[in-house]
């Protein structure tokens, strides 16, 4: 098992951030399809993750898929677990696509050097 040795909490994209110059780093081409998936029109799915905001930010909901999970309930749509680990894979695709760690932080933080490979950013949540 490994040791966990540091852990981050970058909060509103204070350290690692998806824009550059206030553009999307990665193109979110498939948040149509991905939404209609779980019967949602990208509107829909826009009203109903917002309406959540306070309770996604203060940890009331685990991860993504609980979210989806809860949307889906409140709609009344179908939805299988299989659905819903494409649509967090998809995603953690995206942001991870996004990831750097910052010259200024890394430089303060022993061993930086393995940080600036991508390899070595084990996981992300959201």
């Amino acid at each position: 098992m490994t040791k966990v040795q540091a852990v981050f909490f970058d909060l509103f994209e204070t350290l690692i951030t998806e824009y550059a110059g206030g553009v999307r780093k990665v193109r979110r081409a498939a948040d149509p399809e991905r939404r209609s998936r779980i019967g949602l029109t990208e509107r829909e799915f826009r009203q109903e993750w917002n309406a959540r905001i306070g309770r996604r930010m203060t940890g009331a909901f685990p991860d993504y898929p609980a979210v989806l999970r809860e949307i889906c309930t409140h709609r009344g749509l179908a939805y299988t677990e299989e659905t819903l680990q494409r649509m967090l894979e998809e995603r953690g695709a995206e942001k991870s696509a996004a990831w750097y760690v910052p010259e200024a932080m890394a430089a303060h933080i022993q061993g930086y050097e393995r940080l600036k490979e991508p390899a070595k950013l084990l996981d992300w949540t959201t």
